[in-house]
Order: structure tokens, then C-alpha cells, then sequence
């Protein structure tokens, strides 16, 4: 069995489930890589950690190597939506 991946981008549609939670238009503007954690369904607490790691880094090496996250413990469908939303930052 194939799991296709699907990488949205974020928008304000794609957000639209965290509208009671945070100002949208706001987190659209964070020149980071949350709005993309968040507009492919990570959990908002999980991607705020992993976002503050992933800005931190120079690679995605560094982003896997991290002490304060175990990246390689994500199921395999968050794994690929991972890597291809850190090759949008890294490449």
C-alpha cells in the first residue's frame, strides 16, 4: 500500500480549524515553517515545538539530529509530510 502525500499550503482555508484558537491572518504572516505544520494537520502544540526547532536549524540534518525533539519517532505519513515541507525551507 502507497501513502500519497499530500503538502498544502498554507491559507486561511487550510487554517480555517484553528480560527477559535489564534488569529489566522496573523500566523500567515510568520515567516516560519508553523503555518505549515499547522496547514497540514499537526497538532498545534507539537508544531510550535517543532517549528521553534526547525528555525533554529541550518539543515535538515540539524532538524533530525535534534535533542529536543526525536523527529524519527513520527509515524511514516508525518515523516514524509515533514520532509517535504523542510525541503520548501532547505532547498
Amino acid at each position: 500500500m502507497t501513502n500519497n502525500v499530500v503538502i498544502v499550503p498554507p491559507s486561511t482555508k487550510s487554517l480555517s480549524e484553528f480560527a477559535d484558537l489564534l488569529d489566522i491572518e496573523k500566523i500567515l504572516k510568520i515567516d516560519s515553517v508553523l503555518p505549515w505544520l499547522l496547514a497540514n494537520g499537526f497538532d498545534y502544540e507539537d508544531a510550535y515545538v517543532y517549528a521553534e526547532v526547525i528555525d533554529e536549524c541550518t539543515s535538515i540534518d540539524q532538524v533530525y539530529d535534534s535533542d529536543l525533539v526525536n523527529f524519527h519517532s513520527l509515524s511514516d505519513v508525518e515523516k514524509s509530510k515533514m520532509e517535504r515541507i523542510l525541503k520548501v525551507f532547505f532547498l
